[in-house]
């Protein structure tokens, strides 16, 4: 390392540059160019303007698959509904969300996860205000965001109390801080908005503090 370092002193501007984007390709190359290749799928203004000009959902895929979104020609003649293209096109993002998280070093890796900490506590909630509405737990699992499951999530149901669902559901989750200061509020459909707004709060004061 301290050669390294010497030798880039040595060196003129040009090649300096040179050698530290060798470094660059060689630990951040293959995200870099998973990336763009993101970036690359992403709508353009024309895109959309064409697309508004669609007048069937045969017409919106046709489009999307002659302009090599790969992954939306996979969709089957036999999806004949709006929500199975949204549905494909969200697991295809968290796919791709999940392969960039994979590949990622710190610090992105901790912006990453924190982007998911939303989700996550939207679908707690989701779940508990379901439950105190008589809705199927089952149901409820899959209407959650699939950028906010976790394992203990399935053991929702079973909680009644805060504290319950604390030491069931949150104590090994990084949500677990965020509802320190919720012991006391009672889960009845009340207080459901009560407990998103706390922990939303805590949440965006303790994230903000972490990424300064």
């Amino acid at each position: 390392q301290v050669f390294v370092l010497a030798t880039l002193n040595g060196m003129s501007a040009s090649y300096k540059s040179s050698f530290q984007n060798l470094f660059f390709n060689l630990k951040y190359g293959f995200l870099d160019g998973k990336l763009r290749g993101y970036v690359g799928d992403l709508l353009d203004d024309t895109d959309y303007v064409i697309l508004a000009e669609c007048e069937t959902l045969d017409d919106v895929v046709s489009y999307l698959s002659a302009t090599e979104r790969s992954k939306i020609s996979n969709y089957g003649a036999t999806h004949s509904h709006p929500s199975a293209l949204v549905e494909m096109c969200l697991k295809s993002f968290v796919s791709d969300f999940n392969t960039l998280r994979s590949l990622a070093p710190e610090p992105l890796l901790t912006f990453l996860n924190y982007l998911t900490y939303g989700y996550m506590i939207d679908n707690v909630l989701l779940i508990l205000a379901g439950i105190l509405h008589g809705r199927d737990a089952q149901e409820l699992i899959e209407k959650c965001h699939p950028l906010g499951m976790f394992d203990s999530i399935v053991m929702l149901p079973v909680a009644t109390n805060m504290p319950d669902l604390y030491k069931l559901v949150l104590v090994d989750t990084p949500l677990a801080p965020y509802f320190d200061d919720c012991m006391t509020i009672n889960l009845d459909e009340l207080n459901i908005e009560l407990l998103r707004n706390t922990v939303y709060k805590v949440e965006l004061q303790t994230q903000t503090l972490d990424l300064r």
